[in-house]
């Protein structure tokens, strides 16, 4: 079984592939809306450290993720 992490926690300059996106409906809407879902890959460029937003790169693009919606978002280490 593979380990799970919340995408705060992980460290950055790695791939990963999202697992979960848990929370209400608005907020999966608008990862979905990202392109931000179950079994896609993604790379986290930036970890910072309890404050200040998270940049990743999705599908060529790179998008800030605040703290609270990185804590959120689960993913596995590719």
């Amino acid at each position: 079984m593979e380990n799970i992490y919340k995408l705060s926690e992980v460290p950055a300059g790695n791939y990963y592939v999202v697992d979960i996106n848990s929370d209400g409906t608005r907020f999966s809407q608008r990862m979905v809306q990202l392109g931000l879902y179950k079994s896609v890959e993604i790379k986290k460029y930036k970890n910072s450290k309890k404050k200040g937003p998270i940049l990743i790169k999705l599908k060529g693009s790179v998008y800030t993720i605040g703290q609270g919606r990185a804590e959120k978002i689960y993913v596995v280490k590719k």
